[in-house]
């Protein structure tokens, strides 16, 4: 596996990792707030049941215990228990969070084609930084080369040219020295 599908996979994975833990408390506190938020919805409309407005078809009234799992009892007063549909509050979530999740996938797949793309880029870059010293080395390495070869004419220029002492043969040695590295 390539290193940037590597880097792009454990972005995308800690990033669905992190809005993971996000959205369970995000729908912890959206189900407490809708929880509040449909309390007083069903005061208000106790106050104005008992002015003979008709209620919204969520809530349910009664004067005593209704066995039902899709009933809720929310609110008790004056002797009437108001009811509330169970899939009503769920509805309200289940729109939230689809409108969440489509978000958070657009998000991923944006923060993903960027990640890739940088990771692209960079290492373009350290390709094109690594190429560019290989040739400056090489250029170096060439003019050292020149050098040490015109050094080693005039060595040979010098031993033609003079007798042979230790001078002339301790610059070989140090020439070949050189020549090894």
């Amino acid at each position: 596996m390539k290193f940037e599908t590597k880097v792009v996979i454990s972005v995308i994975f800690s990033l669905m990792v992190g809005l993971s833990i996000l959205n369970l408390v995000s729908f912890t506190l959206l189900k407490r707030e809708v929880e509040s938020r449909i309390l007083k919805e069903v005061e208000l409309y106790a106050l104005l049941h008992e002015k003979n407005y008709k209620l919204p078809p969520y809530i349910v009234v009664s004067r005593g215990v209704i066995l039902s799992r899709e009933l809720k009892p929310i609110l008790s007063k004056n002797g009437k228990i108001y009811w509330v549909d169970v899939k009503y509050p769920e509805k309200r979530i289940k729109e939230v969070a689809l409108t969440i999740f489509l978000w958070e996938v657009a998000l991923l797949l944006l923060l993903g084609l960027v990640t890739a793309n940088f990771v692209n880029r960079y290492l373009r870059q350290e390709k094109e930084m690594r190429d560019y010293l290989k040739v400056i080395l090489l250029v170096f390495t060439h003019k050292l080369g020149n050098f040490l070869s015109l050094q080693r004419v005039n060595l040979e220029i010098l031993k033609n040219t003079c007798r042979t002492n230790r001078a002339l043969k301790r610059m070989e040695e140090g020439y070949t020295l050189m020549e090894k590295d």
